[in-house]
């Protein structure tokens, strides 16, 4: 039921489980670029919905953030050879209209980053891929590589299955994965309650909830190991930005949706 609809060229239409998605297209991105010399670059649009929601409402929105991803690449300053851009959609019959709608409120509150750059310095293993450097990192736990190579995906791919099987499976390390997903999760809800409250400028949030999260950790110490995750996860973004939409996408992701 799930598997390549179409391929061909530089264009390929692919369904498959969300836990799965995101890693398989920044692989297949990456890979794409090396084997054509890192002359040519490959954008991706990914876009996850109910298993009831309509196909086509999917494929709609997911070439619309393909059209984000491809203008992020044109207007890069360093040469790039593609980009990511992903959303999740969890009711209703969303659209490419929808996609741009929600886009734009993001950048204006300054809780997003997308699309995600995969650079060619990256590719000759100069720096880390945007997704690498951050939000992959913060919600499985792990520490991005110092030096990039495509074996990182691999560790990617294994911790995200092992968060997307709580509801049907037992262990050590399923269960610490849940525990970590649940205490990063409520921190977030924790921080973005906290910063709309005290904020009543959309424009300023991104920033309100960068200080939030750092005073957070500095009032609470070792209490929680979830804020400190979060700080550090927004230092490696830069530039007081604060990307939580992005966090809390990839969550559900890999958790399959609302949880």
């Amino acid at each position: 039921f799930l598997g390549a609809l179409y391929m061909g060229g530089d264009d390929g239409l692919v369904l498959m489980p969300s836990w799965a998605a995101l890693p398989f297209a920044h692989m297949l991105a990456e890979e794409f670029a090396r084997q054509l010399g890192l002359t040519r670059g490959l954008s991706v649009g990914v876009a996850a919905g109910s298993a009831r929601m309509s196909v086509w409402v999917l494929i709609d929105c997911a070439s619309k953030l393909l059209e984000l991803a491809k203008r992020r690449v044109r207007n890069a300053k360093d040469p790039a050879a593609g980009a990511l851009c992903f959303d999740l959609y969890e009711a209703g019959s969303p659209s490419g209209a929808t996609v741009e709608e929600r886009r734009s409120l993001m950048v204006e509150k300054g809780i997003t980053v997308q699309p995600y750059l995969i650079s060619r310095r990256s590719l000759e293993g100069e720096e880390v891929p945007e997704l690498w450097r951050a939000p992959l990192p913060l919600v499985l736990g792990i520490e991005a590589p110092a030096r990039w190579c495509s074996a990182a995906s691999y560790e990617y791919c294994k911790l995200a299955y092992l968060a997307s099987r709580p509801r049907v499976s037992r262990g050590e390390a399923v269960e610490r994965m849940r525990r970590s997903l649940v205490g990063l999760r409520e921190a977030m809800l924790r921080a973005w309650s906290e910063v709309q409250r005290l904020c009543e400028r959309a424009s300023y949030w991104g920033a309100i909830l960068y200080v939030y999260v750092h005073r957070q950790v500095e009032r609470r110490g070792d209490e929680t190991e979830a804020y400190r995750r979060l700080a550090e996860a927004l230092d490696r973004v830069g530039a007081g930005r604060a990307p939580l939409a992005d966090f809390f996408l990839l969550i559900k992701f890999i958790r399959g949706g609302a949880w």
